[in-house]
């Protein structure tokens, strides 16, 4: 998903199997935020950037990730505190 048009980069990804404590679950790379959907769990992770979206998504895709929608509440207040985090960060 794109926001603002030039400002913030969402990507997704599914989730991996990792080894944790000697167990092996789905988990997703360090920095990424887990989510599940109807169709299984996805990993998202936001980036500060400015490109449009075209180029956006082949950032992506060079990542094995896409430009994501938002399908939930929960996925909405994520993204949404995170770009509240940004923007009161850079004006300070």
């Amino acid at each position: 998903m794109f926001v603002n048009n030039t400002r913030k980069t969402f990507e997704a990804k599914s989730p991996t199997w990792q080894s944790i404590n000697d167990k092996f679950e789905f988990a997703c790379p360090d920095g990424w935020q887990s989510f599940n959907r109807a169709r299984g769990t996805y990993c998202m992770k936001m980036f500060y950037s400015s490109y449009p979206q075209y180029i956006a998504a082949a950032q992506c895709a060079l990542s094995d990730a896409y430009l994501p929608g938002i399908e939930s509440e929960t996925e909405f207040m994520w993204i949404y505190c995170k770009y509240i985090f940004y923007e009161s960060w850079i004006e300070k």
